[in-house]
């Protein structure tokens, strides 16, 4: 049996990551692959992986073209051609590496959408969703 993320990305798959979208702007990490779901490390990563660390919880794990890591908890991602519509779409695209983003070195008017929710037990995603994990792209 193939194994996919929650979001029907296969492993192996290209995919594109944005790290925050504001109205038609957008900060995009790049384009990399979907090597598979795994429990982030707990060594300098966002508060969101240090969270998922701590539950033993697995996690998206994209490897960027770049060399860069990124978690499916730290960004909206999917399937690159999903993710390649989207960004056509937008007027203005920066790119940003995550670990500009980690280090909080983001642009003003955009965030990193990380961080526990309150109220979020075990047993939920972690954006207090029962059973849900992270989609990818705009879930």
């Amino acid at each position: 049996m193939e194994k996919t993320s929650n979001s029907g990305v296969k492993i192996g798959d290209r995919v594109g990551c944005f790290l925050s979208v504001v109205g038609r702007s957008a900060l995009f990490l790049g384009w990399g692959t979907y090597v598979g779901d795994e429990v982030p490390p707990n060594e300098g990563q966002s508060s969101m992986t240090a969270y998922l660390t701590g539950l033993r919880r697995a996690n998206p794990k994209l490897v960027l073209d770049s060399g860069d890591v990124v978690w499916g908890c730290e960004c909206w991602w999917g399937p690159e051609a999903e993710i390649k519509a989207e960004y056509e779409k937008m007027e203005q695209v920066t790119t940003i590496t995550m670990a500009e983003a980690r280090l909080g070195k983001i642009p003003e008017g955009f965030e990193a959408h990380w961080g526990p929710q309150q109220g979020a037990s075990q047993d939920d995603d972690f954006y207090g969703n029962a059973k849900e994990q992270d989609k990818g792209f705009w879930s």
